[in-house]
């Protein structure tokens, strides 16, 4: 009008989001190579997770199996020292987008433990 006010019948909310798939995938596989060499710096306390994941918000990380369930279990405890110098113990781990579970990922994440031997 002549006063400079804008009449609310003349305006509309214009809303869209958009999503660019490849970005998820992208940052799904940039979560996911961090877990391509040994994991060392784990918590090797018995009863502690032997790793600690990301908690980002974006992604959602989840421990699918052990490959050495006397060692570590399928959510990642420690359950006993190896009695050797080390073992590895290779964890499922899946990766997906919180914004597109479409963009998912399962890797091998290899840990290594420390044994009580030398």
């Amino acid at each position: 009008d002549q006063a400079g006010n804008i009449k609310k019948s003349a305006t509309k909310v214009a809303s869209t989001a958009y999503r660019i798939a490849a970005t998820e995938k992208d940052r799904v596989a940039t979560a996911a190579a961090q877990f391509k060499t040994i994991q060392t710096g784990g918590n090797q306390t018995v009863g502690k997770p032997v790793l600690t994941l990301p908690q980002d918000g974006r992604l959602n990380y989840s421990i699918l199996s052990s490959s050495d369930p006397k060692y570590v279990d399928n959510s990642g405890k420690l359950l006993k020292l190896p009695s050797s110098s080390y073992t590895i113990v290779r964890l499922q781990l899946k990766i997906s987008s919180i914004n597109d579970p479409s963009a998912s990922q399962t890797v091998s994440a290899l840990i290594k433990v420390k044994g009580k031997g030398k």
